[in-house]
C-alpha cells in the first residue's frame, strides 16, 4: 500500500499559505503626484474648490459629497480651505471618472485539493504483473458562471493659483497636482473615493517621482 512522504504535508500547507495570502491581498491604488512650486505658495494659500471637467456642474449634488471629502483632506493636510471664492487665492479642481475596462468569464468561488492512491493486479496467462499509482491533484476554476467586469476610477485634484472673477477660471499657475487610479470590479466611485483620498495625504504638494502603488483600506 503506499505511503506519503514527509514532504507532502508540508506541499499542503504551502498551497494554503498562498490561497489565504492571496484571499487577504489588499486593495491598491496608482498615485502621481506633481509639486510646481517649492518657494511656498501652495502652503500659504487659502483654497476653494471647484469643478475640473466641463461636465461636472458645480451645482452637482455628487460634486458636493466629493467636494466636502476634498476639504476634509486639506484641512487635514495643513491647508487652509476658503469660505467662498471671492476669499481664495488658489483653487483645486477637482475631476473624477469611472470607466469600464474589460468582462471576462470569472473565477468560480471554490478551490479543489484531490489526493489519492490505488493499485491493479494482472495475472492472465500473458504475463503481465501488477503495480501500484498515486496522484495529486489541484484544481483552480477559471469559469464560476458569471461575468466580471473591471472598472477602472480616477480622481485628480489640480491646484493652481487663482483669482477670483477671471474669464478662465483654471488659467492660473499650477502649484500642485495628484492622480489617483483605482482598478476594481464595483463601478460606484463613491464607495471608495473617502479612502482613496486618505491614502493619497502623504502625496499632497509633494512629487512621487512617477505612478507609485499605494495600499488602502476600502
Amino acid at each position: 500500500m503506499f505511503t506519503m512522504t514527509r514532504a507532502f504535508p508540508r506541499i499542503l500547507c504551502l498551497l494554503a499559505l498562498c490561497l489565504a495570502a492571496a484571499g487577504c491581498a489588499r486593495p491598491s491604488m496608482t498615485v502621481n503626484a506633481l509639486a510646481g512650486r517649492p518657494d511656498g505658495a501652495a502652503d500659504r494659500a487659502s483654497y476653494v474648490i471647484l469643478p475640473g471637467a466641463a461636465d461636472i456642474p458645480a451645482n452637482d449634488l455628487l460634486f458636493a459629497e466629493y467636494r466636502g471629502h476634498v476639504a476634509r483632506l486639506l484641512q487635514e493636510t495643513g491647508f487652509a480651505v476658503a469660505g467662498s471664492p471671492a476669499e481664495a487665492g488658489a483653487a483645486v479642481f477637482l475631476s473624477y471618472a469611472t470607466r469600464e475596462m474589460a468582462a471576462y468569464p470569472g473565477p468560480g468561488p471554490t478551490v479543489g485539493v484531490g489526493v489519492g492512491s490505488g493499485g491493479y493486479s494482472d495475472r492472465d496467462w500473458d504475463g503481465w504483473g501488477g503495480g501500484r499509482f498515486f496522484g495529486l491533484g489541484i484544481g483552480i476554476p477559471v469559469g464560476g458562471g458569471r461575468v466580471v467586469t473591471r472598472y477602472r476610477h480616477s480622481v485628480t485634484l489640480d491646484a493652481k493659483t487663482f483669482t477670483p472673477g477671471a474669464a478662465v477660471p483654471d488659467s492660473g499657475t499650477g502649484l500642485w497636482k495628484v492622480t489617483l487610479t483605482v482598478d476594481n470590479d464595483a463601478d460606484i466611485l463613491r464607495l471608495i473615493m473617502p479612502a482613496m483620498l486618505e491614502a493619497a495625504k502623504p502625496y499632497i504638494n509633494t512629487d512621487s517621482h512617477g505612478p507609485v502603488t499605494v495600499a488602502f483600506e476600502e
